[in-house]
């Protein structure tokens, strides 16, 4: 009884663990904006998308980097038994990290060009 009582909590800590990475993942999405259009055209629309670049390629690294935490968070709870307090605190931690996750990378987005971005996204990681 007691094992599957172990076996539900470190389940339980599973799943809400994969919310949490899903949740930031998904977030990541917002900093890629609709783009306003002064003028509605062809050309405008295309100029709009393409200053939007670091937005597509901040999302694309940080989702790749979240999705690199989950596969570890993945296999490493995969050899774990129980769930003890101390698992749990630690991997609290963590996701309080990838939940922040969405911050740095909207930084590094919308001011690409400028060094503090690019520090604060490198300190991040």
């Amino acid at each position: 009884m007691t094992n599957d009582r172990e076996h539900a909590k470190l389940e339980r800590l599973t799943f809400f663990s994969d919310a949490v990475f899903a949740i930031a993942m998904t977030l990541l999405v917002i900093e890629v904006r609709l783009p306003e259009l002064h003028v509605v055209s062809d050309h405008s629309l295309a100029q709009a998308l393409l200053h939007l670049l670091p937005n597509y390629i901040g999302f694309i690294i940080s989702f790749l980097v979240i999705g690199r935490f989950w596969t570890g968070h993945h296999r490493l709870m995969g050899m774990i038994d129980t769930a003890d307090p101390a698992l749990v605190r630690a991997n609290l931690l963590l996701l309080m990290a990838i939940a922040f996750m969405p911050f740095p990378t909207a930084i590094l987005s919308d001011y690409s060009l400028l060094r503090v971005a690019i520090g604060f996204y490198t300190a991040y990681l």
